[in-house]
């Protein structure tokens, strides 16, 4: 649906063409085509040490093994492309003990500094060098 214009039009609108144009911008008019909605994230797994990346934003990351890895986070300076917003769920699904870490950025919410099975961390990039932490480790 167009919206349609007296001028254009060269006379009044009707009633009709008047509740189209607002139909138009209420958003309350039938569309044509097609989108995707996603309703969950995708996983992804891991064995060794990830740093957070646009690769990976959005994703659940199942960090499981048998010896201590790290979960990184680095400045825009040298992990670039990250947009703002971005958000990574990390789970501990190993016997590993988890390290959080996050370097030369500012960040709000405690870093986690170790986790082990079961347990899980939130990271949000709220700026280009800000972001935060939201864990069920203590």
């Amino acid at each position: 649906m167009a919206l349609t214009y007296r001028s254009a039009k060269g006379s009044a609108l009707t009633i009709n063409e008047l509740d189209n144009n607002f139909r138009y911008f209420t958003g309350s008019h039938a569309v044509t085509g097609s989108f995707v909605a996603q309703s969950q994230r995708p996983i992804t797994s891991s064995t060794t040490n990830v740093t957070m990346s646009a690769g990976i934003a959005g994703y659940w990351l199942n960090m499981g093994g048998s010896s201590t890895m790290t979960a990184s986070v680095f400045p825009n300076s040298e992990v670039s492309n990250i947009p703002i917003g971005s958000e990574f769920i990390v789970l501990s699904t190993g016997s590993a003990q988890i390290y959080v870490t996050a370097s030369r950025v500012t960040t709000i919410g405690t870093v986690p500094r170790t986790g082990g099975a079961g347990d899980r961390w939130t990271i949000k990039k709220l700026d280009t060098d800000l972001w935060y932490f939201a864990s069920d480790v203590l």
